[in-house]
């Protein structure tokens, strides 16, 4: 691991340099910032991997005995349709910023719309959650004998 990351900063380092001289030296403003942000990308590639190395080499803190280990069930989103729209109007958006943009001001309006029906769909599905059996325990707390009185239910 270590070669590695010797090797990926060191080709980092060579292409920010070099990106700096050619812009220097050319005069041309198009690809030396294109060869100066993939160094920095390798050098932050560098940086990140060898974060996680250092904290995947640490030993785990011991845990207290005393407590309890609580396991949760993850909570689930039920299925919607709003990922697809969001995708439909991100593509939108990128083809409206390239080309005409009315269809960029109208994809936008497509983008917002999509993220707050997503965000309200997502909290009207944790507002109600799935119904469980008494005495379980489901991702949104206890489930008690209590009488549901929300509508449709």
């Amino acid at each position: 691991m270590k070669e590695f990351l010797i090797h990926a900063g060191g080709i980092g380092t060579y292409l920010v340099e070099a990106g700096v001289i050619y812009g220097m030296v050319s005069h041309e403003y198009v690809g030396f910032p294109l060869i100066v942000v993939a160094g920095f990308g390798f050098l932050f590639i560098c940086a990140y991997i060898a974060w996680v190395a250092s904290r995947a080499t640490r030993p785990a803190p011991a845990a207290p005995q005393a407590r309890a280990r609580v396991v949760e069930e993850e909570p689930h989103v039920l299925p919607t349709p709003w990922p697809l729209v969001f995708s439909v109007a991100t593509v939108l958006v990128v083809v409206g910023a390239m080309t005409i943009h009315w269809v960029l001001i109208a994809a936008a309006a497509v983008f917002v719309a999509a993220g707050v029906g997503w965000l309200i769909d997502v909290m009207r599905q944790w507002r109600h959650p799935p119904h469980h059996a008494a005495g379980s325990v489901s991702p949104h707390g206890p489930v008690t004998d209590a009488v549901d009185t929300h509508e449709g239910a």
